[in-house]
């Protein structure tokens, strides 16, 4: 019974014998199998002790490195720091794993043979079967390629960006630039896609007097029914325009608009074809050039040659008759020529006004400027003027200030209009009539001025006539006279705005018509004048 039982213990001992020797050997052939894995893994294996001391490497880490695993064994990992990554990383890390859990992050170490690299690392603790640390391992991978490549990457990425800013900065600029320059244009800019306004400058609001807002996203055929007043209609216009831009590159033409006040405005427009980079047609841009005192400066030229021409055919005529007259009539020889050194001098005088309307416009001739006290030269203007006074059997009278008034004037040139405003103050009234002179000082925001007034008592004159007294050649009837060959008063007025002065006329029924001018005053000519007093004493 006793050796049945032994027989039977024996048999189970060899049993589990051989069951924990076939486990063993299991084991054995797993930690193999995980050892080749270690030692042929593609990634760097490092395990430390707890106090962090390396103790095994495998052989990748050698391979990264150049450190073998005799070089190591013993030592921190620290060694490996190449200072980039912060050390409260490496605080937070073993925090982390000490505690029980899993870092993961970026490591910047430095090789055997100094060259830096970079590697995303794993690490984690190793426990027993109780739970217990015993050793950490890190897995790490060399990522110096990749993190070269994203550098890189990201490096490019900025320099496009950098470049992307610097040309919106420079395109934005450009378009800061275009804006001024276009608001600052004095001819109207329309930009307009298919038959949308979707751009248009401040002059061409201040053109049409709507406001900028207004035009843009507007109807561009409702705009110009709306202030096209002379030209053809909108389609058939924009047929022209086509025909000419499918084989020029410009189409030009005139317009008359007309103001939301109704006033006119003549225009030259010029339109062109606005092209995408493959071709494409995009839009049409316009620009709208105000000629309209160009217009009217072209007419009114042409009214001073005619006038001018019939001036001079009037004395020309009358000087031929003569000599006709002289080769019948010898015997009134000196009254014949009596007459025509009158007419000469008309024409000479005609041809000189002529002259100085031309250089007083082109500012050709130019003004020399000094110090004028207006008193005395008023005293000169009457005096020159009293001839003609006496001739026409009326007063002439000069009210001036008590105290010396100063303006900075060319003496000649001021003498010259003011002796025009009192000639024609005096054609103006009959006999026993009045020309009244007067100077006065005035303040406004500006400064001080000097008010010189000529006021006959003569007939008013009507609206229509007022304003166009200054104009060339006109003339302004009078009962059975007609004032002056009708260059006197533009030429007054032209020397009075050469001095930044101002001329002008009006009238009142029963009481005649005033010719004021208006001089900035010379402060500082005070002083000098009185220096001058003090030196001459």
């Amino acid at each position: 019974m006793v050796s049945k039982r032994f027989a039977a213990l024996v048999t189970a001992l060899r049993r589990l014998v051989f069951a924990r020797s076939q486990r063993e050997h299991e084991l054995e052939a797993e930690l193999r199998k995980f050892s080749r894995a270690v030692e042929q893994s593609p990634s760097t294996v490092m395990i430390t002790d707890l106090a962090g001391n390396i103790e095994y490497v495998n052989p990748k880490f050698t391979e990264l490195t150049g450190y073998t695993l005799d070089e190591v064994r013993g030592r921190n990992p620290r060694f490996l720091k190449s200072g980039h990554t912060p050390d409260e990383e490496y605080a937070r890390m073993w925090r982390t794993i000490s505690s029980g859990g899993e870092w993961r992050g970026v490591l910047h170490n430095v090789k055997k043979n100094g060259e830096r690299y970079w590697e995303s690392a794993l690490m984690a603790p190793i426990k027993n079967a109780g739970g217990q640390i015993t050793h950490y391992i890190a897995l790490k991978e060399d990522i110096t390629a990749r993190k070269t490549a994203e550098d890189a990457l990201r490096a490019h990425a900025e320099e496009m960006e950098r470049r992307v800013a610097e040309r919106t900065a420079d395109l934005e600029r450009e378009r800061a630039l275009l804006r001024a320059i276009l608001d600052a244009m004095t001819e109207g800019v329309l930009y307009v896609e298919d038959k949308t306004i979707t751009y248009s400058n401040r002059a061409l609001g201040q053109m049409l007097g709507l406001p900028l807002d207004s035009l843009v996203s507007r109807d561009l055929p409702a705009l110009y029914e709306r202030v096209v007043r002379s030209g053809p209609t909108y389609d058939r216009l924009r047929a022209e325009v086509d025909s000419v831009l499918d084989r020029d590159p410009l189409w030009s033409g005139e317009l008359r608009l007309e103001r939301l006040d109704g006033t006119r405005v003549d225009v030259v427009l010029i339109t062109a074809q606005v092209s995408g980079p493959a071709g494409e047609r995009l839009g049409r841009v316009s620009v709208l050039r105000d000629i309209s005192r160009e217009k009217d400066l072209n007419e009114q030229r042409e009214r001073f040659l005619r006038h001018a021409a019939h001036e001079l055919r009037t004395p020309l005529s009358n000087f031929k008759t003569r000599l006709y007259l002289l080769r019948r009539q010898p015997e009134r020889l000196f009254s014949h020529l009596a007459v025509m050194e009158r007419v000469t001098d008309e024409m000479n005088e005609l041809v000189e006004d002529l002259l100085d309307v031309f250089r007083l416009q082109r500012h050709s001739n130019e003004l020399g400027h000094e110090t004028v006290e207006l008193c005395m030269l008023l005293d000169d203007v009457i005096a020159a003027c009293q001839a003609a006074a006496e001739h026409q059997k009326a007063e002439l009278r000069l009210l001036a200030a008590g105290e010396p008034v100063f303006v900075w004037a060319d003496p000649e040139r001021l003498r010259q209009a003011l002796v025009r405003l009192v000639m024609s103050a005096l054609d103006a009234v009959d006999e026993d009539g009045v020309v009244e002179v007067s100077l006065a000082v005035e303040s406004d925001e500006a400064g001080n001025w000097a008010l010189i007034s000529v006021r006959d008592n003569g007939p008013d004159l009507p609206p229509a006539q007022l304003q166009h007294v200054f104009d060339p050649f006109y003339r302004v009837a009078q009962g059975a006279r007609s004032t002056g060959i009708g260059l006197g008063l533009t030429l007054a007025r032209q020397i009075v705005e050469l001095h930044q002065g101002t001329l002008t006329a009006r009238s009142e029924a029963g009481r005649g018509t005033v010719f004021e001018v208006r001089l900035p005053e010379c402060g500082s000519c005070y002083d000098s004048a009185a220096e001058e007093l003090i030196s001459e004493r």
